[in-house]
């Protein structure tokens, strides 16, 4: 049995209208260096930051002035590589610093994060840069077939080589690196905005956490995004805006 997208007008029109209703907003202009073609290698310094952003933005609210947003724009920015590369014990260090920024959910993340840097130590540096700089070695000409392929073969690399991240945080990580154009994190905001185009179908946290379904949905919101004229880092980030509004 074989499950197939159908996309109706409406669809495509709530798309185009949320492209356009947004196309001022601050985020959405940021997003604009997700398409740039030519893009600076990814160093640890940024790799460990997005990591740990990542991670952190995942489990709390996000919004301007919100605890976790007010943390990840400090400068300098408090669980840098360079400050978490002079401590002895990194899980103390990291869950010491985040619970004093009074961040209300972290769950496990100093036990996850600390294991992953552990592990980048222990000799993966060199593939987690390298996996991450297939995207920004793309050469501009490079067929969309071909890049949506590299983006996901990355976003996998990440979901199972690091503790934390799932289908959704991976595509965090890579979209807050500005390396990502196809592959989007499908987070509660995208999901209530969708629920109209994918009735009766619920994008749940337990649905979206396996990896055939994600890739099953995510494949649908870029046909979506083919139709209507866009591309899913910047429909991503004009949903998140109109959802702050």
């Amino acid at each position: 049995m074989k499950m197939r997208w159908h996309i109706e007008d409406s669809d495509i029109e709530r798309v185009k209208k949320v492209i356009e209703d947004q196309a001022e907003a601050q985020l959405v202009k940021d997003r604009q260096q997700n398409l740039v073609s030519q893009k600076s290698e990814v160093g640890k310094e940024a790799f460990w930051c997005r990591m740990v952003k990542a991670r952190l933005t995942t489990q709390n609210r996000v919004g301007p002035g919100t605890p976790v947003e007010i943390f990840v724009r400090k400068r300098p920015f408090p669980l840098s590589y360079e400050r978490v590369r002079s401590k002895r014990n990194v899980e103390r260090f990291i869950a010491e610093t985040v619970k004093q920024a009074r961040i209300g959910k972290f769950n496990n993340t100093a036990r996850d994060l600390a294991f992953n840097w552990s592990y980048l130590k222990s000799g993966e540096w060199e593939q987690a840069l390298h996996e991450c700089n297939r995207l920004t070695k793309l050469p501009a000409e490079t067929d969309e077939k071909e890049r949506k392929k590299t983006e996901r073969a990355v976003a996998n690399y990440i979901e199972d080589t690091f503790k934390g991240f799932g289908p959704k945080q991976s595509r965090n990580l890579l979209q807050m690196l500005g390396l990502t154009r196809y592959e989007i994190p499908i987070d509660s905001r995208l999901s209530k905005w969708l629920k109209p185009c994918l009735s009766p179908v619920a994008l749940t946290s337990p649905l979206l956490g396996d990896r055939a379904f994600y890739e099953f949905v995510q494949d649908g919101i870029q046909e979506l995004c083919k139709q209507a004229g866009t591309v899913p880092c910047l429909f991503d980030a004009s949903v998140f805006a109109a959802m702050e509004q």
